[in-house]
């Protein structure tokens, strides 16, 4: 008699929600804390003493948060685990039912369904997870969570250029003078500059009101130059990474000597040539001896793979 009691005071409150005008013996009563379906089966497992209302299992409230939900399942699903609880069924049976709640809580349209009907499932079916199931969903969502605290506590990459940070000089010495000029920078040392076109620095200082940036270039051991370029002249050798867009240097025979100071021989000199000033893609990078295979688009339909000195590449500018 009880059970066909709760079922019919459901049944009537899901009734009197429809309704202009209810029964006022009805009106704030609430439906039952475990849920039936038509054929007498529960919709949910039962979880703990037979109860198996999602939000008492989590200790929530009806209008807790997705990050309230989530909170809740980690805390109880950390003390509840059947590691520290080996031999408790009881244990077991809590956590079966707090993956059975977030099981429901976390899908919107579950709780959507819950949350209206008091059940979850059409009649007959809806099972909830295995065991092995809920211990799979926990474990990823401890995962997902430590990963998601890790990218959170790793640091930023430091924004380029800054003192200290090593930087390419671009080997397109046309790009190079066109930056200067377009910052104020006199043509007095532009054959400095020219002559440091595609080799690896270190910056200096950097302008923040220009955002030039002076770039130390080592031209024989133990003996450094100093000079301002600006802002474009210069790249973040970080950003150098497989499908990265790069143009090839026009200058050929900084090419050549980006290529042999990488340690690339002369055998495929000419078709870098037939490369130079073309638009590419990286397809490797070899960081150890500083040389990139770029695919080279050297006319329309017709792409060449070679391999390049980093120097005797950067990455496109792209047009503002």
């Amino acid at each position: 008699m009880a059970f066909i009691s709760r079922l019919t005071l459901a049944s009537s409150v899901r009734r009197c929600a429809k309704l202009a005008h209810c029964t006022p013996s009805l009106q704030g009563r609430a439906l039952p804390s475990a849920s039936f379906r038509a054929n007498g089966r529960r919709a949910l497992s039962s979880g703990v003493d037979g109860f198996a209302d999602p939000y008492k299992v989590l200790g929530l409230n009806r209008d807790a948060t997705d990050a309230d939900i989530k909170r809740a399942f980690r805390e109880k699903a950390l003390s509840e685990h059947p590691d520290k609880n080996p031999d408790s069924e009881e244990a077991q049976a809590r956590f079966a039912a707090i993956g059975n709640a977030y099981e429901i809580l976390n899908d919107p349209s579950k709780r959507q369904e819950y949350d209206q009907t008091g059940s979850v499932g059409s009649a007959g079916g809806g099972r909830g997870m295995s065991p092995e199931q809920h211990e799979q969903m926990v474990h990823e969502f401890l995962r997902r969570r430590q990963e998601f605290l890790r990218q959170k506590q790793r640091p930023r990459p430091k924004p380029f250029p800054q003192p200290d940070m090593e930087a390419w000089i671009r080997a397109d010495v046309a790009i190079v003078h066109r930056a200067s000029r377009e910052i104020g920078i006199s043509e007095e040392n532009d054959e400095r500059r020219a002559r440091y076109a595609g080799k690896l620095g270190v910056v200096a200082k950097v302008d923040p009101a220009d955002q030039s940036v002076k770039v130390r270039v080592m031209v024989s051991p133990g003996r450094a130059d100093e000079v301002w370029y600006g802002r474009d002249a210069v790249w973040d050798p970080r950003l150098l990474a497989p499908d990265l867009e790069v143009q090839v240097s026009p200058e050929i025979d900084v090419l050549h000597a980006t290529s042999r100071a990488a340690g690339i021989d002369s055998d495929n000199d000419e078709r870098r040539g037939r490369g130079a000033g073309k638009l590419g893609t990286v397809l490797k990078v070899d960081a150890a001896d500083g040389s990139a295979k770029v695919r080279v688009m050297v006319r329309p339909g017709r792409a060449d793979d070679l391999w390049f000195g980093i120097g005797g590449i950067a990455p496109r500018i792209k047009q503002s």
